[in-house]
């Protein structure tokens, strides 16, 4: 597959290739820019079921799921494993360790094989400093899907809450 390497601005999804600048992340890089940030980025092949990091890990490392799916979840005693999301080809994950160095909030495995693309925090803070203005542009876009985030989970919060308000206000009584 070398000749994958002579394509700089794609990478394997799935059944095809897909040009990069498609993806939210990198829309607003211009060629150039794309050619001098996928260099940062290595390769990571998990298995089906494998975990990638788990919930209380340290986190160091930003994701891009290149073809597969990633499911985040969390335990929840009594409860159980609560899947958060489930991140396909395409979709990033992980970004909040390029900002913080708090531990890992949730745990990330593998539902089927799967290969990522990741970028290093050191990486990230290298492209910060050497080129502010691809950077600025990364997170940018970063930005924008974290808001879109918080908001669907606003909304399930809400949606919960009035669940729970409900099974909590049926009278005893009556059933």
């Amino acid at each position: 597959m070398k000749w994958l390497i002579d394509l700089p601005l794609k990478f394997i999804i799935l059944n095809g290739m897909v040009d990069i600048r498609k993806l939210p992340l990198f829309s607003e890089l211009t060629k150039r820019e794309i050619d001098e940030v996928l260099p940062l980025f290595g390769r990571k092949l998990l298995s089906e079921g494998e975990a990638l990091f788990l919930e209380g890990d340290s986190g160091d490392r930003f994701y891009i799921v290149e073809k597969g799916s990633i499911s985040i979840c969390i335990e929840i005693e009594g409860v159980g494993v609560e899947e958060l999301a489930l991140f396909e080809n395409g979709d990033f994950f992980g970004e909040m360790s390029l900002i913080d160095d708090a531990p890992r909030s949730a745990s990330a495995i593998a539902r089927k094989k799967s290969t990522l693309l990741y970028l290093d925090k050191k990486d990230f803070l290298y492209l910060i400093e050497r080129s502010p203005s691809i950077a600025n542009k990364i997170l940018k876009a970063m930005v924008l899907e974290f808001c879109q985030r918080l908001r669907e989970s606003n909304d399930r919060l809400k949606d919960y809450y009035l669940m729970s308000k409900a099974f909590t206000s049926v009278d005893v009584d009556e059933c």
